[in-house]
């Protein structure tokens, strides 16, 4: 199609993956479950994965939450592989929305912390 419209790839035209690996990774395993044919895999393997179709599509210039949120390990693995691609930009707005919803958590529990802390101190100035 890119073609055909008189494009050409990765000058007029560049592509970019939203892989979502939330979607398919299996917490209780740890592991990315894809759908037949393509397998079974730890982090390893579906970095290896990932990153074997950006190096077979050089079109593709942006890839999107390819580890599980949770995936520590295999996000450290990605990037590390991936960093003799410059031209490709890793995205991660799962990753980076869950923290921050871990962040605020965090501290709205310290606040209340704190607030309970402040009660009982002013009782005791006012005793």
């Amino acid at each position: 199609a890119i073609n055909q419209a008189g494009l050409t790839p990765g000058k007029d035209v560049s592509l970019g993956l939203n892989i979502d690996g939330d979607s398919f990774y299996n917490a209780e395993s740890k592991k990315y479950e894809l759908e037949p044919p393509k397998g079974i895999f730890d982090s390893t393997g579906a970095s290896d994965y990932f990153l074997k179709t950006i190096n077979e599509n050089s079109i593709i210039e942006v890839v999107e939450d390819p580890m599980a949120t949770v995936d520590i390990e295999g996000w450290k693995m990605f990037t590390q592989k991936l960093a003799d691609k410059p031209n490709v930009k890793i995205m991660a707005s799962k990753a980076i929305s869950s923290q921050l919803a871990n962040f605020q958590h965090l501290v709205e529990l310290v606040s209340k912390d704190e607030e309970s802390d402040d009660e009982g101190q002013q009782r005791e100035e006012e005793d």
